[in-house]
């Protein structure tokens, strides 16, 4: 089973304190995460070597605070895939 910390919410705003997000895991081999904004967009796609830095679409522009959705892909070290929904905040 895999064991995964998806955290609640992150503040890209320069202060060298939780500047990105993505998701943590033990027992994780490799994942993609995409985040989608309240309109069902995907934002960001990302994976274990390319967090989420606040950023849409890999540009400078900053996406707004906010509630965003991670949808999570990832394989265990058993190989087998699983999936998983969750809630970001991000705070400016």
């Amino acid at each position: 089973e895999i064991a995964v910390f998806i955290p609640r919410a992150f503040t890209p705003n320069g202060d060298n304190l939780n500047e990105i997000f993505q998701p943590i895991g033990a027992s994780l081999t490799e994942y993609e995460f995409r985040i989608f904004n309240r309109w069902g967009q995907v934002i960001f796609t990302g994976n274990e070597k390319k967090p989420w830095t606040g950023n849409v679409n890999d540009s400078s522009v900053p996406a707004p605070e906010g509630v965003y959705i991670c949808h999570l892909e990832a394989k265990g070290l058993d190989l087998e895939k699983s999936k998983v929904n969750s809630r970001v905040t991000l705070i400016r």
